[in-house]
């Protein structure tokens, strides 16, 4: 529980320093192009790359905090303990889709090493590491929820 307060913490500490660069880019961008006619050349590459990563981090870190969105209507008919068993079998059906796009992902990152950015002349495998690396934290976050699905359905049958 302490590694997973830690990633959640780190996780929410990332989106944040993210979410703010890339408002100040895309204001410095507006602010320059319509009162001085001057852009950013980065500036477009920047907050398209931060978007992407604002949006893998922030499904691992609402994974983390269990607020992804979910449509409950139909489950809350159940009883808890079917329920539980649903949440469980929804969560490996969600793992077993994260495993599969976070290993072609990586294929996909390993075949394009040798390409860097255009303007911010960073390679490319950083930008598309992201994908693999939020997959981990989702995978990590979704074992350690069914976890603890097991455990509350053991000290109940028990």
């Amino acid at each position: 529980m302490k590694l997973q307060r830690l990633l959640t913490i780190i996780l929410g500490n990332l989106t944040n320093i993210l979410l703010i660069a890339f408002t100040v880019t895309i204001f410095f961008q507006v602010i320059l192009r319509y009162l001085f006619g001057i852009t950013i050349f980065w500036g477009e590459e920047f907050t398209r790359y931060s978007l992407v990563f604002l949006t893998f981090l922030g499904m691992a870190l609402s994974t983390s905090e269990k607020t992804n969105i979910r449509i409950t209507a139909l489950i809350d008919m159940f009883p808890q303990y079917i329920r539980q068993w649903i949440e469980f079998t929804v969560n490996l059906l969600c793992i077993s889709f994260v495993v599969i796009v976070s290993v072609y992902s990586y294929d996909y990152l390993l075949n394009n090493m040798d390409f860097n950015s255009i303007s911010l002349k960073i390679p490319m495998t950083i930008i598309y590491s992201i994908f693999p690396i939020s997959g981990l934290f989702i995978v990590y976050f979704m074992l350690l929820e069914n976890i603890n699905i097991v455990k509350n359905f053991k000290r109940k049958v028990n």
